[in-house]
């Protein structure tokens, strides 16, 4: 049986901790983490589907992002993950970045070396170019505001499979609110 502890560290970061080992890889989740209200059940079940591709002999913590930031910036978020590391994880961890967990990975790799064993980037890239942090902060400042029009403008395609593009788009056109704890589905 999976054993998952999920929760908070540093009273703010959802976190999801597998296995018992006494060298835990150190997960930080993608930018869906920023998309998606953090909740116990979504962090084990994210837990669980990296289960999958982390070593066996391996216990790991996925990190979440802080929920009730305003402002988020990746050098606050490698402070965050700093602490955790100094904190949790007696000041050095194996640290493995997916998506935009890796730019934030790197960034910490480079400010604090000797806080990283090893360093494994997964579908991600050492840092953002201007026109990429520009477009990622308008991402979130469009997700703040509630305009999920606006940021449906801003990808290309969601899904691979073009269909389920069309009904996101569809969705969002005609203003179901599938995030609202008030939508029907939620009820």
């Amino acid at each position: 049986m999976l054993s998952i502890e999920t929760g908070k560290l540093l009273e703010r970061i959802p976190f999801a901790k597998v296995g018992f080992d006494q060298n835990p890889i150190l997960v930080i989740n993608g930018g869906q983490g920023f998309m998606m209200k953090p909740s116990d059940a979504r962090m084990a079940k994210d837990a669980q589907r990296l289960k999958r591709v982390l070593p066996d002999d391996r216990g790991f913590i996925l990190l979440g992002y802080d929920p009730g930031v305003a402002t988020v910036t990746v050098e606050n978020l490698v402070g965050d993950v700093a602490m955790i590391i100094n904190q949790h994880l007696g000041g050095k961890a194996d640290v493995v970045g997916i998506s935009y967990g890796g730019v934030v990975a790197s960034r910490l790799a480079l400010r604090s070396p000797e806080s990283i064993g090893r360093l494994v980037l997964i579908a991600s890239a050492p840092w953002f170019s201007a026109e990429g942090e520009r477009r990622l902060r308008r991402q979130i400042d469009l997700i703040h505001a509630g305009d999920l029009n606006g940021l449906l403008q801003e990808f290309t395609s969601l899904f691979r499979n073009p269909w389920l593009n069309f009904l996101v788009g569809l969705r969002v056109r005609l203003g179901v609110d599938t995030w609202s704890s008030d939508s029907p589905s939620q009820r």
